[in-house]
């Protein structure tokens, strides 16, 4: 069994991104700006309603991945999946929002993403 150290939790600094998936080939597809700009203010507006970042939400992804690695070991992750599941809040945001604004966005699926950012970046 693998060691789960929680001190090793810290994630880097995150990028937030939305792209559109053509549900046919699964290609991922750009948004244009003004979608872009629509679909990061809800994601992020999902993150401030909650009182967490989307940094934040990695490093609970990233707890809960490593607790379920070590074979759930106790204490189980308590608060972590609480804050991992505004990732799933933010998406449902950004979904309504696009929606809202673009009805064809209904049919559509979409992509929140969070990213590290790059070295350098």
């Amino acid at each position: 069994m693998t060691s789960f150290q929680p001190n090793r939790a810290a994630s880097p600094d995150v990028v937030v991104s939305v792209r559109r998936i053509d549900c046919e080939t699964m290609e991922r597809f750009p948004l244009s700006d003004e979608q872009n700009s629509v679909a990061i203010a809800a994601a992020n507006a999902a993150f401030t309603a909650a009182g967490v970042t989307p940094n934040l939400v990695t490093t609970a992804d990233w707890m809960l991945e490593g607790w379920d690695i070590a074979g759930f070991p106790e204490p189980g992750p308590g608060q972590w999946f609480d804050i991992a599941m505004v990732g799933g809040d933010a998406q449902q945001a950004v979904e309504q929002a696009l929606a809202a604004r673009w009805p064809e966005f209904r049919t559509k699926w979409i992509e929140l993403r969070l990213d590290a950012l790059e070295e350098g970046a």
